[in-house]
């Protein structure tokens, strides 16, 4: 699922989602991630929003 389509992953949400996964910058489209909107729904929903962002961490090791 396309996490930056916020009215799509809120009508997702139902009582058996267990949390949020999405990851920023995306392997390989470089897409930034809404993580401020991701946040205010999965904080209504009260459900865990998990964020893979260890991708910019390889320019600090080359």
């Amino acid at each position: 699922m396309d996490t930056n389509d916020l009215e799509k992953v809120e009508a997702a949400i139902d009582e058996r989602t267990k949390f949020v996964f999405t990851e920023t910058i995306s392997n390989p489209k470089f897409v930034v991630a809404d993580l401020e909107g991701l946040s205010a729904i999965t904080r209504r929903a009260k459900i865990p929003l998990i964020v893979d962002a260890n991708f910019p961490a390889a320019g600090f090791f080359c």
